[in-house]
Order: C-alpha cells, then sequence, then structure tokens
C-alpha cells in the first residue's frame, strides 16, 4: 500500500488548528475576565474575601490560558 504524502495540505492542517485554538483561548480569556465575579459568587466566596477572589480568578485565568480549553 503507498501513502501519499501531502505536505501542503498537512501544513494547513496544523495552522488551521493553531489558529482555531489561539481564537477559543482569545475569546474563552475575554469571558472568563468578563465573568470573574459571577464565577466568584458560584463558588460561594465569603463578602470579605470576594474582592481577592476575583482578582485571584483573574490572574489565574490570564497566567494560563491553556487550561481553558482542558
Amino acid at each position: 500500500m503507498s501513502q501519499e504524502r501531502k505536505p501542503k495540505e498537512a501544513g494547513n492542517a496544523v495552522g488551521t488548528t493553531i489558529i482555531l485554538f489561539a481564537v477559543i483561548g482569545i475569546v474563552l480569556t475575554v469571558l472568563l475576565e468578563i465573568f470573574a465575579g459571577n464565577i466568584a459568587h458560584l463558588l460561594q466566596v465569603p463578602a470579605e474575601a470576594y474582592d481577592k477572589a476575583v482578582l485571584y480568578i483573574r490572574i489565574c485565568f490570564r497566567r494560563h490560558p491553556r487550561y481553558h480549553c482542558i
């Protein structure tokens, strides 16, 4: 059985995948930044820790965007 190599198509597939995940990462980062307060509320963070919890959530999502797609 012969295998036909198609480097151009493979390169296009890899490029498309990289762009797709970059766009997904950017969109999720923006959404998670906007809804960090709602996330803290869902986690039932105490009022005295709310502001710091929201800040922590935002820092975590900015620091590790690769976790958005898991």
